[in-house]
């Protein structure tokens, strides 16, 4: 949590991690309405990164409020990852070998790199996922290799952690040089949702 009313800083830049967890699950409920499956009953796994960790916190958050509200979802297995490729993948094969593959609907992972590792779980049990599989497949950072991932019909969505800070700290800065009293304690970057559906047309601009 932004402690807002700190006096040690004049203002905070950077990520709204709850609003992440949020635009995936509104991500989720808008691919279901489009595929006619909104009133479908679904089985989520669910990776998450280091305990405590800002990122962590509020994703889990968002998430976890947002899919509350559906009560035909279930949460059927979650494990943290810390965040790493490695661990993920030992993780979702132990998930794997506890639950039926056929009742995994869709397999959330808080960012992009335990993906990677779920997925090299998932092919070394032969379990089909991503648009042109049966599991969805959904994740958070949207780094270059999430972009090749949703390309190539693994990957069915990753939502940004945008790390382009350095404008908006500079213009809060030449404001404050300039005497201006801010109007915000913290400034969020802005962040935008990619899928299998825009990710050809945005990946040439990706510098991350």
């Amino acid at each position: 949590q932004i402690a807002v009313d700190s006096d040690k800083y004049m203002a905070w830049t950077g990520s709204d991690f709850y609003e992440e967890g949020c635009k995936a699950i509104q991500w989720l409920e808008d691919y279901l309405e489009e595929n006619d499956r909104q009133d479908e009953a679904l089985n989520i796994v669910l990776l998450e990164g280091n305990e405590g960790a800002t990122a962590t916190t509020g994703r889990t958050g968002g998430l976890m409020k947002q899919i509350e509200k559906h009560g035909n979802w279930k949460i059927i297995a979650s494990a943290c990852a810390n965040f790493t490729q490695g661990e993920a993948q030992t993780v979702m094969e132990q998930i794997l070998n506890e639950v039926d593959p056929d009742q995994i609907d869709v397999v959330i992972a808080e960012n992009d790199n335990m993906m990677f590792g779920a997925m090299k779980a998932m092919e070394r049990k032969e379990v089909s996922f991503g648009p042109e599989g049966d599991i969805i497949t959904i994740s958070f950072d949207a780094l270059r290799e999430a972009f090749e991932k949703m390309v190539d019909g693994k990957l069915h969505a990753s939502i940004e952690c945008n790390p382009h800070l350095a404008a908006s700290v500079e213009e809060i800065i030449k404001k404050l040089e300039r005497g201006e009293k801010l109007k915000e304690k913290c400034y969020y970057i802005e962040e935008k949702v990619y899928d299998y559906k825009n990710a050809s047309r945005y990946i040439k601009d990706r510098n991350y």
